[in-house]
């Protein structure tokens, strides 16, 4: 049984680290170091993903690069009619888990600073994102399921898009504390059971 880890450091390098776990002991199976600071690795179903604040880089479990995105490239599709674009960064990452799409790992999902969550296609890599969500405050978090994207903002509230693509608006908001949330998590396939 392989079970693969992907540990990010506190320098500005990032080593990945992959397990294969055999008769009850881990071995390492490959290390590999990505020379900038990381804020998010998101492993996929054959890469890995390596979230820093100006670019996402995509790569195999051996460390060849696969493509990457600048965000600058990405935001220049965006109407520049913030002031913050110019300065933003990306801040978080996941994966769009949608079984109707026809690879649903194929699809990532990142937060700005700048209040934008782009959806990138994985296979093609292109700039251009395949869909923007305006969120209006800096993206802190994002989880998934099968009906609903859940973004956590920086005001601490909740934003919720549909997961189905149906449409790029906000469907739903919360403010779920006045300190802000912590954390969030989506359990099951509806949008009933948020977690924060």
């Amino acid at each position: 049984m392989a079970v693969s880890a992907a540990f990010r450091s506190v320098d500005p390098f990032l080593y990945i680290c992959l397990l294969h776990f055999g008769d009850m002991n881990l071995f390492k199976y490959s290390s590999f170091p990505i020379y900038e600071k990381c804020v998010r690795v998101v492993p996929n179903q054959s890469t890995v993903i390596a979230v820093a604040p100006t670019n996402i880089r995509s790569f195999s479990y051996g460390g060849a690069p696969y493509g990457s995105f600048k965000l600058k490239d990405c935001l220049s599709y965006v109407e520049k009619t913030e002031s913050n674009i110019d300065d933003a960064t990306f801040t978080c990452a996941n994966l769009l888990k949608n079984p109707d799409m026809l690879n649903s790992s194929g699809h990532l999902l990142s937060g700005t600073s700048s209040g934008h969550v782009l959806l990138q296609d994985l296979q093609t890599m292109e700039s251009k994102p395949y869909m923007i969500f305006d969120v209006s405050r800096s993206v802190v978090r994002i989880e998934t399921n099968e009906q609903v994207i859940a973004v956590r903002t920086a005001d601490g509230a909740v934003r919720l898009l549909d997961a189905q693509l149906r449409s790029k608006k906000i469907i739903g908001s919360m403010q779920a504390h006045t300190d802000g949330l912590t954390d969030i998590n989506l359990q099951g396939r509806s949008m009933h059971n948020l977690l924060t």
